[in-house]
């Protein structure tokens, strides 16, 4: 298998319901297409206290996504969920007052409509909030064209490119796994385990030629 190049780790900070399971997805896979490697608190270890490893990650990240489309109520009775926007704040909160090293961090964040997030947390208006309405290539388009701003001079792929590969490998994905999962297993796979087949599978086809 080819060589990896360094990490530039990427810290996503996004609901993990079965809901966004494939935004997500395409999520992991675009970043790692356009060769960011993302980091998030599903991996960190039930034992540790969940807001110090998540601190631990945005330092260790040059980049972050926040997806803030998930705080709203499902059903009555039910309570709206902040995990979210705390933690877009403890980003922000990093590049205001972390020093030098973190107030060049990159921040992408997301929403589903424009001006959702002016309901819930109107202290982020000012900011550049990018909106996927809830469907997977457009999320792609997102994602890609922030890194196109943030690195004009670089020949990034088109979402198109990037689309055809993430099907690519969703379609491949079972025949892949078949000799060490069942059918259920890879349909309900681990975003651990995700990350890692993906990043292995999108190294595999940047590899030249022999």
């Amino acid at each position: 298998m080819p060589n990896k190049p360094e990490r530039k780790y990427i810290f996503i900070n996004c609901p993990f319901d079965k809901e966004y399971s494939k935004l997500f997805k395409v999520l992991i896979f675009s970043l790692l297409y356009l060769e960011l490697y993302p980091i998030f608190s599903k991996t960190v270890s039930g034992d540790k206290i969940r807001v110090i490893e998540i601190i631990k990650l945005i330092k260790k990240s040059k980049f972050a996504v926040h997806d803030l489309s998930r705080n709203q109520a499902k059903s009555k009775g039910e309570m709206a969920r902040f995990n979210m926007p705390f933690e877009l704040g403890l980003d922000i909160g990093s590049k205001k007052f972390g020093g030098r090293k973190y107030s060049n961090r990159k921040i992408l964040i997301l929403d589903t409509e424009p001006h959702d997030y002016d309901k819930y947390i109107g202290d982020i208006s000012g900011q550049d909030i990018e909106c996927h309405k809830n469907n997977p290539e457009t999320l792609i388009s997102v994602v890609r064209d922030w890194q196109s701003r943030i690195y004009p001079k670089n020949k990034i792929p088109g979402t198109t490119k990037i689309w055809n590969a993430f099907n690519q490998f969703t379609d491949d994905l079972p025949t892949n796994l078949s000799d060490n999962f069942s059918q259920a297993e890879i349909r309900n796979l681990q975003l651990s385990d995700y990350l890692g087949y993906a990043d292995d599978w999108i190294t595999d086809l940047k590899a030249p030629s022999a």
